[in-house]
């Protein structure tokens, strides 16, 4: 166990700090910074990307910097030499990431005079790595939380120094533990900070440490010969990033929401046994059967099972 420096929170809030991050899970923390009145030096995100019309696309992060005019850094790899000395040139005491999508290597983590520091989006030292709350929820946990660690080289290694848990509903989906995980993180990034003189870094024990692969599109596809609970599971874990899909005749079939529900009906393997306005959408599955709550076909709406019968029939096709 390490103590951290001692510094009290005036002393804190006049120290240099570099914030790291782009996606909209990390702007609660960087707001919480701004409104708290630390000293953000710069603000590291990716880079710029074309939308699906070809105009720029700028991160939240960006857009949250941009207006508080806060000098905002842009680097393909930030382990490059230019990126490197942009930081180098800010002068940090500290660097704050939160899902900035970048490794950063030792010649970055010892940049700042006091360290950096992650806001990690799991209880480490389950689910290191990019996609902890994926794969949470794909596991059927009903446990989660925040982690604030000091970063090292490897992957979400670092002693953690605090965590704040939080409960997953049975029925919540990635965007809403997403959106409820933004907020704690900033809260606990509040808590560090306030807290930083009297905070002792824990080391993780590794043998209790998980890690889960980055989500794919592919990983989206809906394998019907699991059980439902698995089912549900997995496509609550993937909506709506990358989306949970099947097969309907060659089309693509989204599917947004479900619930597992009890039934006798007997069919095939992903076989829709039954679709009417009374007990809905129902597909066997390996074991036990899914209630399909809201589907999209290309090129149309999200719809209510109900709205997506009044056009389709679905009785006795078999989901791929």
């Amino acid at each position: 166990m390490t103590k951290l420096y001692i510094l009290s929170i005036m002393d804190i809030k006049k120290k240099r700090i570099v914030f790291m991050g782009t996606p909209q899970f990390a702007v609660p923390s960087l707001s919480s910074l701004i409104a708290d009145g630390f000293n953000v030096v710069g603000v590291c995100t990716q880079v710029d990307k074309p939308s699906y019309n070809l105009r720029i696309k700028f991160s939240p992060v960006k857009e949250l910097a941009l207006k508080h005019n806060l000098p905002i850094l842009q680097f393909p790899k930030i382990r490059s030499d230019e990126g490197v000395q942009a930081i180098k040139d800010l002068q940090p005491d500290l660097i704050i990431t939160a899902a900035f999508g970048q490794l950063l290597t030792q010649q970055i983590l010892d940049i700042p005079t006091i360290g950096v520091y992650n806001v990690h989006a799991s209880l480490l030292p389950k689910y290191r790595g990019g996609c902890p709350i994926h794969w949470c929820i794909i596991d059927g946990n009903t446990d989660t939380g925040i982690s604030i660690m000091r970063t090292e080289k490897g992957l979400d290694t670092g002693p953690v120094i605090l965590q704040i848990p939080c409960k997953i509903d049975k029925d919540q989906t990635y965007d809403d533990v997403y959106t409820h995980l933004s907020f704690i993180g900033a809260s606990a990034l509040q808590e560090f900070l306030f807290n930083f003189e009297k905070l002792i870094e824990q080391p993780q024990d590794d043998s209790q440490s998980s890690y889960q692969p980055i989500i794919k599109k592919q990983d989206g596809k809906i394998e019907w010969s699991k059980d439902s609970l698995a089912i549900h599971n997995h496509i609550r874990g993937v909506t709506s990033t990358p989306g949970a899909f099947c097969i309907l005749d060659e089309l693509i079939l989204k599917v947004y929401k479900t619930s597992v529900v009890e039934s006798d009906l007997n069919g095939k393997i992903g076989q829709v046994v039954c679709a009417d306005n009374k007990f809905g959408i129902i597909v066997a599955c390996g074991k036990g059967h899914i209630q399909l709550l809201e589907l999209q076909l290309p090129s149309k709406k999200i719809l209510s099972a109900r709205d997506f019968l009044n056009g389709n029939k679905l009785l006795g096709k078999v989901l791929e």
